[in-house]
């Protein structure tokens, strides 16, 4: 029986931010950003994430970076870190993201808690 986690508010704000950054990369660079660009592995489309400002996610500057990726770990099925990829004829480690399930769970800023509707305001 696979184990319940549950995801707090700090957690999903930590979604949110992850999220508004990633759009916010990708509308204003025109796909030339140089943390966040898209490309093609095995025949499916992914995010290829660098150098992210992981800690800059978080709504607490107590949250370790190694809690905020296990939060969009947990959110983000595909999020792999440290992946080599082979790009511009050479490879590098990137973050990695299918942008199927960035796209499916891109949130509305509310989340089920105890199936109820909480909007996430800070």
């Amino acid at each position: 029986m696979d184990d319940l986690i549950y995801l707090n508010n700090d957690d999903m704000i930590v979604i949110e931010n992850f999220q508004a950054y990633i759009n916010r990369e990708l509308a204003n660079n025109d796909g030339f950003s140089q943390t966040v660009s898209t490309t093609t592995i095995k025949n499916e489309k992914v995010l290829l994430l660098k150098s992210l400002p992981y800690n800059s996610f978080s709504p607490k500057k107590e949250m370790s970076i190694k809690r905020i990726k296990e939060v969009l770990a947990i959110y983000y099925k595909s999020l792999t870190y440290n992946r080599p990829v082979w790009q511009h004829g050479a490879v590098a480690k990137y973050d990695t993201l299918l942008i199927s399930e960035f796209n499916d769970n891109a949130s509305e800023k509310t989340t089920d808690n105890n199936n109820t509707k909480i909007k996430l305001t800070w």
